[in-house]
């Protein structure tokens, strides 16, 4: 199987017609048939089945759709780094799941840039699951993920430790539940703790997948959520965030995903020691305001004298 033709499968794939397919690929129809037909005499096997409505993958085609699409992939990387300019002598192919980017992984690619401009960068911003996969079928470079799954040839190092706090839009206390509270699904480490300390009898509102897109809700829509401190500091330093007190911070472990004869690569290295180096500003940042409760600073709430109640403190930029 050559490239066109793994081409013209996945276009006759996606399409489900002759016609359509050929219209995406600029052919004729027969141009299509013709290389389906000598894709399926090479394999031995029909991957087609044709209905009334168009057409159908076979079992043979269905097994064939992963190969064909890293056979397309790599061959589209391929002729990325070949078109390189002369000043850059690399490409650092690397995945990020989007809960690491704020405050980590984009001040490290910044830096990167800075250090080492003969290193083009490719970035994918897609979830754990999807870049571990992505690298292990050699698609990647690197990953920095949530939750790696370790395959044959591939290093997993631990970074950090993410702490995530509840912070609110408008300032609370601490309760059991609240009505306006919204989930966000960050890792399965991170859901055991939610459900030993939340209650699993009520349905959140509103539960987001993506960590990123639900800080932008609670901003614009109001609510409360868990958020790594590095994504919101900045957000309760200008009060558009407050820390809900007295709750407990979530942990959710950072992982550095390579393949292994990366390591023999000097640029690599540099780019490896960039990265861990920057793990020391997490930590200092996470010991400076959760470790030692400097974080009560940002509830927003003070105690009304003589009681046990809380008011709202004003706020004057």
């Amino acid at each position: 199987m050559n490239v066109m033709q793994a081409k013209t499968f996945l276009e006759l794939l996606a399409a489900r017609n002759f016609n359509k397919a050929a219209e995406r690929l600029c052919v004729t129809q027969s141009c299509v048939t013709l290389r389906i037909k000598s894709l399926e005499q090479i394999l031995g096997q029909r991957l087609f089945i044709r209905t009334k409505s168009g057409v159908e993958l076979t079992v043979a085609g269905r097994r064939l759709q992963p190969f064909a699409e890293s056979l397309v992939q790599v061959w589209q990387q391929a002729r990325k780094e070949l078109a390189l300019p002369p000043d850059v002598t690399t490409m650092l192919s690397v995945g990020c799941d989007p809960g690491v980017w704020h405050g980590y992984i984009g001040n490290w690619l910044q830096a990167l840039r800075a250090d080492q401009a003969s290193v083009a960068l490719e970035v994918e911003v897609r979830h754990s699951t999807y870049l571990m996969e992505r690298l292990a079928q050699g698609l990647l470079h690197a990953a920095v993920v949530y939750e790696p799954h370790l395959h044959h040839g591939m290093v997993v190092e631990p970074l950090f430790e993410d702490k995530l706090i509840l912070v609110t839009r408008e300032p609370r206390e601490r309760a059991r539940w609240h009505p306006r509270y919204v989930l966000v699904q960050w890792t399965a480490e991170f859901r055991a703790q939610h459900d030993a300390v939340m209650p699993v009898d009520i349905t959140p509102p509103v539960v987001f997948a993506d960590g990123v897109f639900a800080l932008d809700f609670i901003l614009r829509s109001g609510g409360s959520g868990y958020f790594p401190l590095r994504m919101i500091i900045d957000h309760l330093r200008r009060r558009e965030l407050f820390y809900v007190g007295a709750t407990r911070a979530m942990n959710c472990k950072v992982h550095l995903a390579y393949s292994e004869p990366l390591l023999s690569q000097p640029w690599f290295r540099q780019a490896r020691a960039r990265l861990l180096s920057m793990c020391e500003d997490q930590r200092a940042l996470i010991r400076d305001h959760i470790d030692n409760g400097a974080i009560e600073q940002w509830t927003g709430l003070r105690k009304k004298a003589g009681t046990d109640k809380f008011a709202s403190v004003e706020y004057h930029p």
